[in-house]
């Protein structure tokens, strides 16, 4: 309720029309927009994986998805497989978390591709 004019005024019942949705309606809204989200995530992510890995190791790896907390990684090949699994992870996976410390990025898993 608000006053004007010294008369109050309900807001909910001034006649207007609000849409009724049902339940599966603003389900698959919900789960659009939540998609949306994380595809901007990936978006976010997938633009500064060159930054964050350098253009040596960008142009031979590509980010792939991320679920639960775990951001998938393709590489070229083994070597490469082999740099970033045994020395590079941690030093990513920080630079990644301070990042982007609202995506919740717990752990890092390349595979050959």
């Amino acid at each position: 309720m608000r006053r004007e004019n010294g008369k109050q005024r309900n807001y909910l019942n001034i006649g207007v029309q609000r849409p009724h949705y049902t339940l599966s309606e603003l389900t698959g809204r919900f789960l659009k927009t939540m998609n949306g989200a994380k595809q901007l995530e990936m978006h976010r992510i997938e633009q500064a994986w060159p930054e964050i890995v350098g253009a040596a190791i960008a142009s031979k790896s590509k980010v792939i998805f991320l679920k639960e907390g775990v951001l998938s990684v393709q590489v070229s090949h083994s070597t490469v497989l082999g740099v970033l699994q045994c020395t590079e992870k941690p030093r990513l996976l920080r630079n990644l978390q301070k990042r982007f410390p609202k995506i919740n990025i717990r752990d890092i898993s390349f595979r050959i591709g």
